[in-house]
């Protein structure tokens, strides 16, 4: 018997509600899990996460297809969307701001599948994206993508 199964078997013959919180590396598995992380509602933390289905995405592998000849390879860490994400940012804010980051930098760039709220450590050091997701899978084949 699965993990999944063992959630099921629980949700329906007992009053537990139980939530499975899955590791980064498992929005690889997404493809040949989807259905089983939609009936379980499982909740996956995030740094990145792609979806290729709605508007943002689309235009996101566009771009990538013009550069790259394909779309990019699922992978954990997403290295190949993260990348351009993070490229296309600084790319399109360092023309925005002048290449001062010390002033308040938004997403412009279209396709975009990160955000980006950059906060500087202190004074003396550098600036860090604190920006993580919750990927809430759900049984209508939704997948929220909850920033914290």
């Amino acid at each position: 018997m699965s993990l999944i199964d063992v959630v099921f078997h629980i949700k329906e013959n007992s009053a537990a509600d139980i939530t499975i919180v899955g590791r980064p590396s498992w929005v690889t598995l997404t493809e040949n899990f989807r259905d089983n992380f939609n009936d379980a509602e499982v909740i996956v933390p995030a740094r990145c996460w792609f979806d290729p289905e709605n508007e943002e995405g689309k235009i996101f592998n566009d771009r990538y297809a013009d550069l790259f000849g394909g779309t990019p390879v699922k992978s954990f860490p997403n290295f190949a969307v993260s990348g351009f994400d993070i490229a296309n940012y600084f790319i399109d804010t360092t023309v925005n701001n002048g290449g001062d980051y010390n002033k308040t930098a938004y997403n412009t760039s279209k396709g975009l599948q990160t955000d980006f709220n950059l906060k500087r450590v202190s004074n003396w050091g550098g600036f860090v994206n604190p920006v993580v997701y919750l990927l809430r899978f759900r049984p209508s084949g939704y997948v929220d993508k909850i920033t914290l």
